[in-house]
């Protein structure tokens, strides 16, 4: 007997974003994928695999009050989580682990740009970081800490706070 997979609305919703994602933006680790096993399959690699352990990492990481913000979740949060699995990974077969970095990563980059922005007025681009760069050096702080330090090693002047 065959048994029958079960997907939550979540599950669905990651998966059709996902998908939405890579029609809209060409990332060769899944267009290759796609090359090699076809379209039907890459699908079905999405919504059993991929869609499955983002949604489970949406839900732990990004739900939680450690953030001051969470990027809208279909027209930024996804399509940033893709590109940088499409360049930084060698199969679209990732761990949970390796989905859960890559929703931190993301999420704390998003907060530390928007509390550089809050108390400095200047985004990651002004400070002339490379989103690599700046993580690697910061990522193990919390955001607010980064940016306080990154402020006071650079001589940043706090302006008055936005609302």
């Amino acid at each position: 007997m065959t048994s029958l997979n079960t997907y939550t609305y979540d599950d669905v919703e990651a998966a059709v974003c996902i998908m939405e994602a890579l029609d809209n933006e060409n990332i060769p680790l899944f267009t290759e994928h796609q090359e090699s096993v076809g379209i039907s399959q890459l699908r079905y690699d999405i919504i059993t695999d991929c869609a499955k352990k983002l949604s489970d990492a949406y839900t732990r990481i990004a739900t939680t009050d450690e953030w001051d913000v969470v990027p809208c979740f279909d027209m930024e949060l996804v399509p940033a989580i893709m590109e940088f699995i499409g360049e930084t990974e060698k199969t679209v077969f990732l761990t949970q682990e390796t989905w859960d970095a890559a929703l931190r990563r993301l999420l704390w980059i998003s907060n530390f740009e928007e509390e550089m922005v809050r108390h400095y007025g200047c985004t990651i681009d002004d400070l002339g970081l490379g989103l690599d760069q700046l993580y690697a050096v910061y990522n193990d702080m919390k955001y607010a800490a980064a940016v306080a330090e990154y402020a006071e090693k650079y001589d940043l002047k706090k302006h008055e706070l936005m609302p």
